[in-house]
Parts: structure tokens; sequence; C-alpha cells
């Protein structure tokens, strides 16, 4: 069951380069910082803060991630700084 888990979380943080990251840099990157049973916590940072539509860039990682099997659901966003948030999702 660890070994599920781990497998998990090593490819949530390959999905969120290649299918977020990738294609969003440098207006927003995602940083995962904490990966629990329920929940992933991440620093996004970039220009897209000074937008209107800062949860749509937030919200666009589950999106982005949900066609390779990884379920995420915006819970929470903090706004850390001009140019960062902290966005926790449950999955």
């Amino acid at each position: 069951m660890r070994s599920a888990f781990k497998k998990r979380k090593l490819l949530l943080r390959l999905l969120v380069n290649r299918f977020y990251n990738r294609y969003r840099a440098p207006e927003a990157r995602a940083t995962i910082l904490c990966i629990r049973r329920n929940r992933v916590v991440m620093l996004v940072t970039g220009s897209f803060c000074k937008t209107c539509g800062v949860v749509d860039w937030i919200e666009d990682i589950a999106f982005s991630l949900k066609p390779h099997g990884i379920k995420l659901k915006l819970t929470n966003v903090r706004e850390l700084g001009r140019d960062a948030m902290l966005a926790v999702f449950r999955w």
C-alpha cells in the first residue's frame, strides 16, 4: 500500500511539471510543497497573480491533470505576496 502511494506522489510531481508548468510558465509555475494522504499543497508563482483570473490559473492545475487519472479539487487559496499563492487541493 505504501509503495502505491509513493508511485502516485511521483506521478503527480511528474504530471504537474509535464502538463502544467511546461505550458504555463513563466506566467504560472506550480511547485508541490506537501503531499499527504488526501491533501496536496502547492506554491503557485508568476505574473498571473497580477491578473483578475487568479483562481482560474490555479484551478487549471486540476483540469490539466484530470485526463491523466489525477483528480484534484481546489479547497483553499491564500495569497502569500504579489507573485505567489498557496493552493490546497484534496485528492
